[in-house]
């Protein structure tokens, strides 16, 4: 690995064409995949965390602790600060990540869906000639370093290719719908349990209920909603897939607006459920819960 930072790239040129930006979230997606696949995270995803080797490829270093839609969305946040020309497909797709609506792998796929790839151009600065051989006579300050195709296939095709057959973190899945449940109920807002559940969800039409009554009786949530861990694929058909999970019990209260607790709910024993989920534009959602 060089001593070459992102931030140096970025120093130099400003900004990074929409292809670039493919290879190089993919790339950085794809090795936030395997971190988090391995229980462990990133927690600090940011240019000057982004080191090139020498045959451009970029790698994340300078870790710490954090979640995994910490690394997403943060690493999404990169991209698109450094994307100059703002691609409609691209910017949809980094987006999602922003909003923590995907995972790692689930980022680099629709990232690499959204264009063509291209390897970066590196600025050249005088304190980086280990990367190549310097040519007599001339000055390094004002060389660009392009990869060349023919030596190295675009780094998020290779990147795909290795991680095609692998499934979606169901666990991280999971923990973004409970987390938007979760928002949506405390917010009291119906519109945000479309981040949550399939357009003709019944649950969905019962968690609505359950947010007009809260409304109605003035009251807010607080504490934690049941939560859904331990998932075991049972069935993928299409985009539709079955999963066996362990529901973790409720605890929280409803206090109303002058401060009164008017409910306390404390759960006791976990249960085992099958959730239905259905892929759609936005990422995956709840279809049904038995």
């Amino acid at each position: 690995m060089t001593d070459l930072r992102l931030s140096d790239v970025l120093a130099r040129r400003g900004v990074l064409a929409p292809a670039e930006i493919v290879t190089l979230v993919v790339a950085l997606a794809f090795d936030l995949a395997d971190l988090h696949a391995a229980g462990r995270t990133h927690g600090a995803v940011c240019a000057e965390a982004v080191r090139f080797d020498p045959d451009g490829r970029p790698r994340l270093c300078l870790g710490g602790s954090g979640r995994p839609a910490d690394d997403v969305r943060d690493l999404a946040a990169l991209g698109y600060l450094a994307l100059g020309d703002r691609q409609p497909r691209l910017v949809e797709a980094l987006q999602a990540g922003l909003d923590e609506r995907c995972d790692a792998r689930e980022l680099a796929e629709s990232v690499l869906a959204s264009g063509p790839a291209t390897p970066l151009r590196l600025p050249w600065p005088q304190d980086h000639r280990e990367l190549t051989r310097q040519e007599p006579g001339r000055s390094t300050s004002s060389k660009v370093l392009v990869l060349a195709v023919a030596v190295m296939l675009p780094i998020a095709v290779v990147l795909l290719r290795r991680h095609a057959s692998a499934p979606p973190q169901w666990s991280g899945v999971l923990a973004g719908l409970d987390r938007a449940r979760l928002s949506a109920i405390v917010d009291r807002r119906i519109d945000e349990l479309s981040a949550v559940y399939d357009s003709a969800s019944s649950q969905r039409d019962r968690d609505a209920e359950l947010i007009r009554s809260l409304v109605r009786d003035a009251l807010t949530v607080h504490g934690r909603l049941a939560e859904l861990t331990n998932p075991k694929l049972l069935e993928r058909s299409g985009d539709t897939v079955a999963l066996s999970v362990l529901e973790q019990p409720a605890t929280y209260v409803l206090v109303d607006a002058h401060g009164r607790v008017r409910l306390s709910v404390h759960g006791t024993m976990p249960r085992t459920l099958v959730v239905h989920l259905r892929r759609t534009p936005d990422g995956w959602r709840v279809a049904t819960v038995d």
